[in-house]
């Protein structure tokens, strides 16, 4: 997947690249707000979402869901079904989120 690509899918700063466990995709997300589902061994867009937020972190949870953040804003989105799943706000701004390794726990950090 050469840059250019990247370059035309998103306006603003990429805050995470994350590949999916098929090794065939992988999944970008912007400060545009912009959550991108890339076949990146022919270096196309499959699927995209927008969050109308800056994102600042994502994270897969498993297969085609991820667990994003926006400044206040949680929100795990499943690109199989093309909705959220879950969606919460926080009275604190976020910074991060992590997935553990069994997927079974999701950590928010807050600054």
């Amino acid at each position: 997947l050469k840059t250019r690509e990247f370059e035309k899918a998103h306006t603003k700063t990429i805050m995470s690249i994350l590949f999916c466990a098929d090794n065939k995709h992988m999944i970008t997300a912007g400060l545009d707000g912009k959550l991108i589902y890339w076949d990146y061994t022919v270096g196309i867009i499959q699927k995209r979402w927008e969050a109308l937020k800056p994102i600042l972190d994502a994270q897969i949870v498993e297969n085609e869901k991820v667990a994003l953040i926006t400044e206040r804003e949680f929100v795990i989105y499943d690109f199989s079904l093309n909705k959220i799943l879950f969606s919460t706000t926080s009275q604190t701004s976020l910074s991060e989120v992590a997935v553990a390794a069994n997927e079974k726990k999701i950590v928010i950090g807050t600054s």
